[in-house]
């Protein structure tokens, strides 16, 4: 982590100093730049000193060329005749002097009336240009508008006759998958035992073969007629009989041509019917009145009358009775000439002999064949309907330009909006520019009065002036007459035309200068102000380049010495993984001999069970003998059988069957302790002391004490069989009843057992079923809900102006019986959409279906607040649009809960605390039920989004910005509600 740090201070200390360093050029252009400026201002000083200082030379060389200019004596007596000139018309020159100023006023006014006239004129004129621009674009934009509304038209047609036909094509696809499911429906309700055979199979194939290549071969009999209900298929089939294979042809050629053509092929046997040399019976017409149960075999058919013939020779005057009483009414009562089958296929010949019904091979099996051309049928139909609706979904993705239609609909109520939009704006700014041009005429129309008026004073004020200056020039004829004639001047206005205008022009040049100078040396105070800044910010830089790379070389030095150090620990760790390696070496060679030791154990543990295996069942054995030892020493003590012993006595020996110190198990396992402690010393345990009596087998016979076992026993078992039967026929069984009623105690007791057990069994079954229905209940009631409320959900959250009903969702149980146990399948279909699995749907509108499925689960069990991060990241804005408009009528604010919450706190009991607050808890109970029941809730939803759409639509914002100058991140929030409008 230190290294890490070092590193990341590094690269910030370069790109800091980096950085300085372009600030720092920056500020030396800068300072350069105003420099050169202050440059140029002083060199502009000084060439306007020079200019001043040449034009005093100048005036005084040529007033000193001139020589005739006004002398000082001259311009005292000048002034000195002017004042007693003013003395005596001091009116008419305070009335000069006030014109002059009026003039000078007025002149002023007269301009700025004059300036302020042509620019509302230019103003004007720019007013009339940019109305002839707007006009222009007026027009071309309501020849788009106009353009866009044609387009938007034919669009609608377009997409109207798209729908309307999409909708005929799902009509149509509806039907076609409502025929499609009854076949399905039918088929799957066929005959499980309708399996076609080899020999069926082979006839058939045969039968198309002559077929293909003989034209007059019509089929086998079975497939020309069927009949015409289900109930009379065993009868007709017992009817036909053989001839129900039988091959119908129009010709006895051809059957012979067909018989010569199986031969070669060496396909099999038939028989044929040529329609050409069969003379069948006509049907008797009296047998249709033998009974109102009792019909014709041809008349429960259904043929073509092309081969009535071969259905007439094969049925003849059969009868089809529904029942056995009905044919033998017919056949003994009515004694009519017919053979009478009934409808389980029992026959009544015409001989009188009677045919018993069939079972599952037969006739029935013969009737089937009309069940399998009706299968054949109904695949044949789900076929053609799987075609058609093949072509359906061929023509519905021809018409899947209806989704290009809608959307080019979109993106041109889109233009047209902006369009229109665009065209309002002109036709605003048109409105403003005639508004202003209006303004602007009214104050033209203004201004023109005050600049007549104005030339009228000015003209009237030089009038004033002119008489006022007239009167003034007679009166000082006479007092500047003497002055005008020794200076050869004709008249004062002479003098002061030729003169004086010299001297004021020169102080109006000098007055010039010394205005150019003050501008330039207050031009030049700023910029030398401005390079002192630029100068003072540029030692700071420097001052902060040298800091920054004097902390930049000690921040890479410690980090070199980091490095080092890190160099150092790597060795280490290389070392020690090294050693690692090793010890995981010496671990795996370890490993491979533990387990080779382990499986050495356990190859011995294997052999030890087996053995003990061994040693249990000869134990097992062991017990079994002695205890049938015990049981023929104790029938011989009961029944007092004399046996010659070598060692005990019968005495001892208990009545009671026991185990005197154990079990054959016990036995077993005291057998394989003592083995287990290496004790060889034999088992002191004895069964009933059987083991303490010693027979004596010497009196037996050689051949049974060396003869088989088995043979012996068998013997003996016979001997002793006889010898008991001949007992028992001499005298009862004294001990009978007692095994009676020990036979009866046990019999009880296991009754009583059998009871609990029964008991026990229906309670655990009563139960499992309550948990099971409870089970069951809880899933059904969430999923009815959610089936029905994901619908709306979806519907809310897809419609639009153009598709008001929105789209459609719906959820499928693919168990209905445990639902519990398999999946749930979720559809959704968008808007003029067709049907689709969920994983072909596009980013957005699987986005759209989740959150239809999120809010449908809020309906049942609500939450208090939701979190969605960037849910709108696959969306655009039209939906972003829909989804903020559902958050915003699904949202809430708190601040009524929080008081009903507080209330309820007061009244609260204090028994109910929990590690809810009581706050949660009021309002968890308020809001469960009642918003599971209405089907709908509102809750709090804070939502992470980058899109606009959300955040307009907003009741408060928070963002999280980085604040560079605490190197941390802040937090700004804002209340949209106080802007509501």
């Amino acid at each position: 982590p230190t290294l890490a740090g070092l590193s990341e201070k590094v690269i910030y200390t370069e790109r800091r100093f980096k950085q300085i360093e372009e600030n720092v050029s920056s500020a030396q252009i800068d300072a350069d730049r105003q420099r050169e400026v202050v440059a140029v201002l002083e060199e502009e000083r000084t060439r306007v000193n020079a200019a001043e200082s040449r034009f005093e030379e100048q005036l005084q060389g040529s007033q000193a060329q001139r020589g005739a200019g006004p002398s000082e004596d001259t311009m005292v007596e000048y002034n000195r005749l002017s004042e007693q000139l003013r003395s005596e018309c001091v009116e008419d020159m305070h009335t000069r002097d006030v014109q002059d100023r009026q003039i000078q006023l007025l002149s002023e006014a007269s301009r700025r009336v004059s300036d302020r006239l042509d620019g509302l004129q230019g103003q004007l004129e720019g007013v009339a240009a940019s109305e002839r621009v707007y006009v222009q674009q007026q027009q071309t934009a309501e020849a788009g508008v106009a353009n866009v509304e044609r387009e938007m038209q034919q669009a609608r047609r377009d997409a109207e006759a798209a729908k309307a036909e999409n909708e005929r094509l799902v009509r149509v696809e509806i039907e076609l998958n409502e025929k499609l499911e009854g076949v399905l429906k039918d088929l799957s309700q066929a005959r499980a035992e309708q399996r076609e055979t080899a020999r069926e199979a082979k006839l058939k194939e045969m039968v198309s073969a002559l077929q293909r290549v003989f034209t007059g071969v019509h089929g086998r009999l079975a497939e020309l007629c069927r009949p015409t209900h289900q109930k009379y298929d065993v009868g007709v089939a017992t009817v036909l009989g053989r001839h129900m294979d039988a091959i119908v042809v129009d010709r006895q050629a051809t059957a012979i041509e067909c018989i010569s053509y199986i031969k070669e092929q060496r396909a099999g046997q038939a028989t044929f019917l040529p329609l050409d040399t069969l003379q069948p019976q006509s049907a008797n017409d009296s047998l249709r009145h033998a009974h109102r149960s009792a019909r014709l075999a041809t008349d429960v058919l259904q043929y073509d009358s092309a081969v009535e013939a071969a259905v007439m020779h094969a049925c003849g005057n059969a009868l089809i009775c529904d029942t056995l009483d009905v044919a033998r009414y017919v056949c003994y009562e009515r004694k009519l000439d017919a053979k009478a089958v009934t409808l389980d296929g029992s026959v009544i010949h015409r001989s009188g002999l009677i045919t018993g019904g069939v079972g599952n091979r037969g006739q029935r099996g013969k009737a089937q064949t009309w069940e399998a051309v009706a299968v054949d049928n109904l695949r044949k139909a789900r076929d053609r309907l799987a075609e058609e609706l093949q072509t359906i979904a061929r023509e519905r993705r021809k018409l899947a330009k209806e989704e290009a239609v809608t959307t080019r609909l979109t993106g041109l109520q889109t233009k047209h909006r902006i369009s229109r939009e665009a065209l309002d704006a002109i036709g605003r700014k048109l409105q403003g520019l005639a508004t202003e041009r209006k303004h602007i005429e009214a104050k033209i129309t203004e201004c023109r009065p005050a600049v007549a008026q104005t030339t009228a004073e000015l003209e009237q004020a030089k009038d004033v002036r002119e008489q006022a200056n007239a009167r003034i020039y007679v009166i000082a004829q006479p007092i500047f007459a003497s002055f005008c004639q020794r200076l050869g001047i004709p008249s004062l206005e002479a003098f002061e035309k030729l003169l004086l205008p010299a001297t004021e022009a020169a102080e109006e040049r000098r007055l010039q200068f010394r205005t150019q100078l003050s501008r330039l040396d207050s031009q030049l105070s700023f910029e030398q102000q401005q390079l002192d800044e630029a100068t003072s910010k540029l030692d700071k830089l420097v001052k902060a380049q040298q800091s920054t790379a004097a902390s930049l070389e000690s921040l890479r030095a410690e980090l070199t010495r980091e490095q080092a150090e890190m160099a150092g620990f790597v060795a280490q760790i290389e070392g020690l993984r090294r050693e690692l390696a090793a010890l995981t070496t010496k671990y795996g060679d370890a490993t491979e001999d533990v387990h080779a030791a382990r499986h050495t154990l356990e190859q011995g543990q294997k052999d030890l069970d087996a053995m003990n295996k061994d040693l249990r069942a000869r134990a097992t054995e062991m017990d079994r003998a002695l205890a049938e030892k015990a049981a023929v020493l104790r029938k011989c003590k009961i029944e007092d059988i004399p046996l010659p012993l070598l060692r005990g006595s019968l005495q001892a020996l208990p009545l009671e069957a026991g185990v005197g110190a154990g079990s054959g198990s016990q036995l077993a396992e005291s057998y394989l302790s003592q083995l287990s402690l290496g004790d060889t010393q034999s088992s002191s345990m004895s069964i009933d002391g059987a083991d303490d009596i010693a027979p004596d087998y010497s009196t037996l016979p050689q051949t049974d004490r060396t003869g088989v076992p088995g043979t012996v026993e068998q013997k003996y078992i016979a001997d002793v069989a006889r010898l008991t039967a001949e007992i028992d026929a001499l005298n009862p069984n004294p001990h009978a009843r007692e095994r009676l009623e020990s036979a009866r105690a046990r019999l009880h007791e296991i009754e009583v057992e059998h009871n609990a057990a029964r008991q026990e069994a229906r309670e655990s079954k009563s139960t499992f079923q309550a948990v099971r229905k409870r089970r069951h209940d809880v899933f059904m009631r969430c999923y009815n809900h959610l089936a029905t409320a994901i619908d709306h959900a979806y519907k809310a959250l897809t419609q639009s102006p153009l598709f008001p009903l929105g789209g459609t969702a719906y959820l499928a149980l693919e168990d209905p019986e445990s639902p519990y146990l398999a999946g749930v399948k979720y559809h959704a279909m968008p808007p003029l959409k067709r049907f689709r699995d969920m994983d072909q749907l596009s980013g957005g509108e699987k986005t759209v279906a989740a959150l239809a499925l999120l809010f449908s689960l809020q309906t049942f069990r609500p939450a208090p607040f939701f979190v969605l991060d960037e849910v709108d990241a696959a969306l655009d804005l039209a939906n972003v649009a829909k989804l903020a408009n559902f958050l915003r009528e699904n949202a809430r604010s708190y601040e009524d809960e929080d008081v009903e919450a507080d209330q309820a706190d007061e009244v609260a009991d204090e028994a109910m605390t929990s590690h809810y607050s009581l706050r949660q808890s009021a309002r968890i109970k308020r809001n469960a039920p009642e918003e599971a029941s209405t089907g709908g809730s509102a809750s709090q939803f804070i939502v992470i989004s980058l899109k606009q759409a959300l955040f307009e639509r907003a009741q408060s914002l928070v963002g999280i910005y980085r604040d560079q100058a605490q190197n941390s991140s802040q937090v700004l929030t804002l209340d949209l509600d106080q802007f509501a409008s």
